[in-house]
């Protein structure tokens, strides 16, 4: 009786597929890419951005429009109010200059008619800048304080009053027509004439028209100076 062949055992790969396997089982392993430099796999980012950062996000956002509406508030009131403050800090500036040689006449009783007055300077400032209303009110106010500080209350109070108005309300038109320093001037000689009038209508006394006079020429000089060399810069830096 013969012998029948033992049978060989069934390949589950055929050899070039064998061969394939183990190829790619070693290129793959790690020494190997190393060594040649094989790019390592790029992991895919993500369409969206995971859930829980974007909650987060939504959550910073949530805190930033507090203050991005409290910036813009903010922003919104300066620049409302940017006028005013820049006409109540000009306003002081020219009250305080006013009110230099106030209080020098102050120490000079009975001689309060010399030396220069500022007020028509700081009254046709805020005449041009801010308008004749406001020229006009803050030649009023003016006035009352320096007479305050000078303690120079007279009969000639409310022809002072309207003339002071009066300054304020007719500086902006005449500095388009004349130019600042020339409007001030005129302003300021129609003001003297009709002032040292009234004065020397009401008032005898040679001596004390005398020196209202020299003092009404000293004034003028001062103010013309004054307006040359101030009035420009402050005009420029407040409008």
């Amino acid at each position: 009786m013969a012998k029948s062949k033992p049978q060989q055992p069934k390949r589950l790969y055929t050899t070039n597929q064998y061969r394939n396997l183990v190829k790619k089982l070693w290129m793959n392993r790690p020494i190997f890419r190393q060594r040649t430099y094989l790019p390592a796999a790029t992991p895919k980012l993500p369409d969206r951005m995971p859930q829980p950062f974007q909650t987060k996000a939504k959550k910073n956002k949530a805190k930033l429009a507090p203050y991005l509406v409290a910036a813009a508030a903010a922003l919104f009131a300066i620049l409302a109010f940017n006028r005013l403050l820049v006409g109540l800090l000009t306003a002081a500036f020219l009250i305080a200059f006013a009110l230099l040689p106030a209080l020098v006449k102050r120490k000079m009783e009975g001689q309060l008619l010399l030396g220069p007055e500022f007020n028509t300077f700081g009254t046709v400032i805020m005449g041009i800048a801010f308008g004749p209303a406001t020229g006009a009110a803050f030649g009023i106010v003016m006035f009352i304080i320096a007479a305050t500080v000078e303690r120079g209350f007279s009969a000639g109070i409310p022809l002072s009053l309207v003339i002071s108005a009066l300054n304020g309300l007719v500086a902006l038109p005449l500095s388009e027509k004349f130019g600042v320093v020339t409007a001030g001037m005129l302003i300021l000689t129609a003001a003297t004439i009709v002032g040292n009038g009234f004065i020397m209508i009401f008032q005898r006394d040679a001596e004390i028209n005398t020196i209202g006079v020299v003092g009404s020429l000293f004034n003028l000089a001062v103010n013309y100076i004054v307006f040359s060399y101030l009035a420009n810069p402050i005009l420029a830096i407040i409008t």
